[in-house]
């Protein structure tokens, strides 16, 4: 049975679907839509399966700077926001000797996850995937081609790591619309706030039972795509280690499209969790959202393949009340609320995830400069 709803929810994406088309056919007519970009988002391939995701935009020309006040970074959100999307647009990917053509859809997305004809296996963490633009329904001059990264983990990895990021890495404070709302529109990678300890913590993860590894690192977050550049920047800037972000598309959703949006984090995280079959993963959140709740039925879809899940504790009684007695129902997997990164890294390394030597490095980063801390770090 149809409802009023269904009814508002059609109209409702038909004014964006036209609205999009007429912005595109006046800035094709007046030529007013300007440069082109490709943007790849970083993926990630099993050896089997490549999975990987962009967008085709108009250039927003945005270029972050330490120095940038409130109404630059709010001016620089906006150009995010507004930037048209390139519907249509014709892209070839190529990732080892394997070419895929791609169309982007109506917000200018293109999506790849496909079986590789033969196995692609190698010796370091990242590999590099060109993307080049063939084709599309406006103008552009000369060839566009740019890079991106595939996140291949190999064959020795002890375990994986999935992380959200808003309140657990980026201080968001989500409980708050208001702060939320401040720290969006008014800060960028350099001025928004990572928590103390975070980027040891998880490097001592990355590094494993060893100190030797290079465990996959996966952010699953609920901020738009259009973001997607403030965060990468933002991982850099604090020396955190990189990893596939997955974020999730900001405009009008109905019915599927709808359930999807609601359900993006659990939806990701099951996808990682598939294409790695053999790995243990750790799961980190913050109480802020329904993480916890997410991350145990994935644990109860998938027994013991958790090794740990850590919640980060927001500012927030009620919320971490809720989660305390969420915990204290699952007697499966070591779950563990935590205050600050060196907690968290005190647990990890009593059940013998992280190494001494990388504990008491997470401890040094609570108080040091991250200036300091430096050459701690080494991406491959």
């Amino acid at each position: 049975m149809t409802t009023w709803k269904d009814h508002l929810w059609k109209k409702l994406e038909q004014i964006e679907v036209r609205f999009d088309e007429l912005k595109l056919n006046i800035g094709t007519r007046n030529r007013s839509i300007g440069e082109l970009q490709v943007v790849p988002y970083r993926g990630y391939c099993n050896g089997k399966r490549l999975y990987c995701r962009g967008r085709v935009l108009e250039n927003p020309e945005i270029v972050p700077n330490l120095e940038d006040g409130k109404w630059k970074n709010f001016v620089n959100v906006y150009k995010r926001f507004e930037s048209d999307e390139i519907p249509n647009a014709h892209v070839q990917v190529s990732f080892d000797e394997h070419t895929f053509d791609l169309t982007t859809d109506e917000e200018g997305y293109y999506i790849l996850n496909t079986e590789l004809p033969t196995p692609s296996i190698h010796k370091t963490l990242w590999q590099p995937l060109k993307i080049e633009l063939l084709d599309a329904p406006v103008p552009f001059d000369g060839t566009i081609v740019t890079t991106g990264e595939i996140l291949t983990p190999i064959p020795d990895t002890q375990f994986g790591i999935i992380s959200d990021m808003d309140d657990t890495v980026i201080k968001t404070d989500v409980v708050s619309k208001s702060r939320m709302l401040y720290h969006t529109f008014f800060k960028n990678a350099y001025s928004r706030l990572a928590f103390k300890g975070v980027a040891a913590f998880y490097w001592a993860l990355r590094k494993g039972r060893d100190g030797e590894q290079n465990n996959p690192i996966f952010y699953v977050s609920n901020s738009p795509w259009n973001l997607y550049d403030l965060l990468e920047e933002f991982l850099d800037h604090n020396d955190i280690p990189k990893g596939p972000i997955f974020l999730r598309d900001f405009g009008i959703h109905k019915n599927e499209d709808a359930r999807k949006y609601k359900t993006h984090k659990h939806n990701e995280v099951l996808r990682i969790l598939l294409s790695y079959p053999s790995l243990q993963f750790i799961l980190i959140g913050d109480s802020g959202e329904k993480d916890l709740d997410i991350y145990f039925e994935v644990a109860r879809a998938f027994p013991n393949r958790i090794a740990a899940i850590y919640i980060r504790k927001v500012e927030d009684r009620k919320r971490n009340e809720r989660v305390i007695a969420l915990a204290e129902q699952e007697e499966e997997v070591p779950v563990f609320l935590f205050d600050d990164s060196f907690e968290a890294a005190q647990h990890a390394m009593k059940h013998r995830l992280i190494t001494p030597g990388w504990l008491l490095k997470v401890k040094q980063s609570m108080d040091e400069p991250l200036s300091l801390l430096e050459d701690w770090f080494d991406e491959d």
